[in-house]
């Protein structure tokens, strides 16, 4: 659970301006230009982009486990620094900073989280990453509708300074452990991680696998020093830029501009945002238990084919909407369908197994820097996409971003059938093995 309080503040970190793009860019209390806003939002990615590298370094040298301890107070500290102040500058300061944390997270938490966990439940537990991801939307959202400005990002520092807390009582991995040679500390964790079983064969195991990975150790050059790490690293960038470029962090960070520009509300912009990360969380929640029955190679090929359908009927709705002078308004219940499918089908396959695999197909002694490499990429593709969403929304129309979505995740379906094996229910060591 502690691991998940990071996907809390980092998913928080991502999404906390989101509610109130509309209210700071309009009205009586307008601070920013919508210009200055979407570049707000999206700034955060060159922090992100900046960290990616760091974070993989200091993960294999100081451990995942003070990298993620590090995160928490830096995180703390940026609230505080928000709650006072409200001026442009600081404020991109702020993102940049944000982005860093976002990033070291991102890269590090489903590695913690996949090296201390069992075969049989390493995909439900990867899975449950990103139901507090979203979780942590929906707290933002709900948050935001109650309180100032001023409190609600004052509230926000709670989070981090949990999961700083509570991860100072848990052990490093044990596979950062045989990394550095530390075999009894290794088996002290994996004791306290598997309390009251038997780990004598998967601590042998597990030692074994880390000393032949080890063999291997040296640069950044061992991501695609063999076929088989250039496979590895080929299929996560598959998963990882497919789920990026299919729109769910724009979606989720434009939720309110989406709803205003469908030219009627069921409820306010913030309160269907509100229900798009309820639905988020809850369908995300729902398939984290299938990812090793069903399997991760069928869920990522369904997810992908429903987010077309989902994208597509977007785009329909709001072409016809912009480029006709039908009356589809009426029909605004055909977008709801849209987008909500959309959520949906992200949350089953893309959003709650993409980490999962990001940590499974790296051997030990290029997983944090496959993790990194993979996370710089995601974020110069979200950035570039964020910035240019509001640029296509005013310069072509809203229908277009949509059917961009839609034709990514076309091609990432394709992809996904061609190249990407099944490794639901088995061991890291297996996982790298089926990787020829």
């Amino acid at each position: 659970v502690t691991g998940y309080i990071s996907a809390i503040f980092a998913s928080i970190c991502f999404s906390w301006l989101s509610p109130y793009s509309l209210k700071l860019t309009s009205g009586e209390n307008k601070l920013f230009t919508k210009s200055q806003m979407a570049f707000l939002i999206s700034v955060m990615e060159f922090g992100s982009i900046a960290a990616s590298i760091p974070a993989g370094i200091m993960a294999d040298r100081f451990g995942r486990k003070r990298v993620l301890l590090y995160c928490g107070i830096l995180a703390a500290a940026v609230w505080l620094i928000t709650t006072f102040t409200k001026h442009i500058v600081v404020l991109y300061i702020v993102r940049l900073i944000q982005g860093g944390c976002l990033a070291s997270v991102e890269i590090v938490a489903p590695v913690y989280i996949a090296e201390i966990s069992g075969a049989n439940r390493r995909g439900t537990l990867g899975g449950y990453y990103a139901v507090f991801w979203y979780f942590g939307t929906l707290v933002a959202f709900i948050i935001s509708d109650f309180l100032s400005f001023e409190i609600y990002t004052l509230s926000l520092i709670s989070f981090p300074l949990l999961f700083f807390v509570t991860l100072t009582f848990i052990p490093e991995t044990p596979y950062y452990y045989f990394m550095k040679n530390k075999a009894v500390d290794a088996k002290e964790s994996l004791q306290w991680l598997r309390y009251g079983e038997d780990i004598e064969e998967e601590y042998k195991e597990m030692e074994k696998a880390v000393q032949e990975d080890m063999k291997n150790a040296g640069s950044w050059k061992d991501l695609v020093a063999t076929k088989k790490d250039r496979r590895a690293l080929f299929i996560a960038l598959i998963a990882c830029l497919a789920r990026y470029l299919v729109g769910m962090g724009t979606v989720s960070a434009f939720a309110e501009d989406i709803f205003a520009e469908a030219g009627q509300f069921w409820f306010t912009a913030n309160q269907q945002s509100i229900c798009l990360a309820l639905v988020f969380t809850l369908s995300t929640s729902v398939a984290s238990h299938f990812s090793d029955t069903v399997g991760r190679r069928k869920l990522l090929i369904y997810t992908l084919i429903g987010t077309a359908i989902s994208n597509a009927t977007v785009a329909v709705y709001f072409g016809l909407l912009q480029l006709t002078s039908l009356k589809v308004i009426p029909y605004v219940w055909i977008m709801y369908v849209g987008i909500f499918g959309f959520c949906f089908f992200t949350s089953i396959g893309l959003g709650q197994l993409v980490p999962t695999i990001k940590a499974e197909f790296f051997p030990s002694h290029t997983r944090s820097k496959g993790g990194a490499f993979l996370n710089l990429m995601a974020a110069t593709a979200v950035f570039a996409q964020m910035y240019t969403f509001p640029i296509i929304t005013a310069e072509i129309g809203m229908y277009f971003n949509f059917l961009l979505f839609g034709i990514v995740a076309v091609i990432g379906c394709i992809f996904v059938t061609i190249y990407i094996p099944e490794s639901a229910g088995k061991t890291l060591t297996e996982v790298n093995q089926t990787v020829k």
